[in-house]
């Protein structure tokens, strides 16, 4: 039996020795239990990345837009939240009550239930009221002269349809769970969001080098070379640097949610020693006879 020698000269030699270096690098350390490991790590990323990323697009581009919710709502509504500077002390709060119940008496019989006077004297005071218990609106008022200014609907407004798409990609809630409402597209946005952090862990410990010595496609990604994997080092590595605030996005979302919101709240409840964020910003406005509105239920 004949032995066939094989030699490379030139480029061959460097090309192959180029492979046999890309193999060892590309190589586990502990093949058994790393590779099946490793094949499972990128099976979880790939399939949850397939069915989570399009509403994790919806809930980040909705996202993006809140942040500019006031300076929005500043320039949509720059009529109602902004009057002529006060002199002196606003009217009472139970005449802004009646002025706004009056100003609402076309749509329903209306409830008014929170007030929010900023100590801005240029600044009209929001109050929040339900008509005939379906509808929640906000009324506006100047707290100078007590004239009623305007109102609009909660579910017609446009930033608070897209904090709709952003919370619960405006599906409506649905039935009562024990103590806890069952909100479909509340509940598909947490389950995404969650997976967004599987997604997360699996993607570092797939990126994870093995060797201290590299720099292109661990730090900084490649421009050249085959295009899997010059697209590859671009959605790798940004997400590397992007990786903690990610999680802290995803987590601090979650404390909205349905389901770990309600976990998140019972936590607070048990440990906490301050009363949780209202939407007053001056107490003493707050009237403890007159109903409150839920700012879940308002944005429901």
């Amino acid at each position: 039996m004949g032995v066939e020698f094989r030699t490379f000269a030139g480029n061959d030699a460097a090309t192959s020795s180029a492979n046999v270096q890309e193999a060892k690098d590309e190589a586990p350390r502990h093949p058994a239990l790393s590779y099946n490991f490793r094949a499972a790590a990128w099976r979880w990323h790939f399939y949850a990345g397939m069915l989570v990323s399009p509403l994790l697009l919806i809930v980040a581009a909705t996202g993006a837009l809140l942040v500019f919710q006031q300076e929005f709502d500043q320039w949509l509504y720059r009529d109602l939240l902004f009057v002529e500077p006060r002199t002196g002390e606003p009217v009472s709060i139970e005449l802004m009550r009646d002025n706004v119940v009056r100003g609402l008496a076309p749509l329903g019989e209306a409830e008014v239930g929170d007030v929010l006077l900023l100590d801005a004297k240029n600044r009209s005071a929001e109050l929040f009221a339900t008509i005939d218990d379906t509808s929640y609106v906000c009324a506006y008022e100047d707290p100078g002269s007590g004239r009623y200014l305007r109102h609009f609907m909660f579910e017609k407004s446009p930033m608070r349809m897209i904090e709709q798409l952003h919370r619960r990609l405006l599906l409506p809630r649905n039935r009562m769970i024990g103590e806890q409402t069952s909100e479909t597209g509340s509940t598909l946005v947490e389950l995404a969001t969650s997976w967004a952090i599987i997604l997360l862990i699996t993607g570092l410990y797939l990126w994870w080098p093995r060797r201290a010595s590299s720099v292109w496609g661990v730090w900084l990604p490649r421009v050249r070379g085959r295009s899997y994997r010059v697209w590859r080092d671009w959605h790798t590595v940004p997400a590397v640097y992007l990786a903690v605030f990610t999680l802290l996005v995803a987590i601090s979302g979650l404390v909205f949610s349905t389901w770990w919101g309600s976990g998140a709240r019972a936590v607070q409840e048990s440990t906490a020693d301050v009363e949780p964020i209202s939407l007053y910003r001056n107490t003493e406005l707050r009237d403890p006879d007159k109903p409150v509105l839920d700012y879940d239920a308002i944005l429901g």
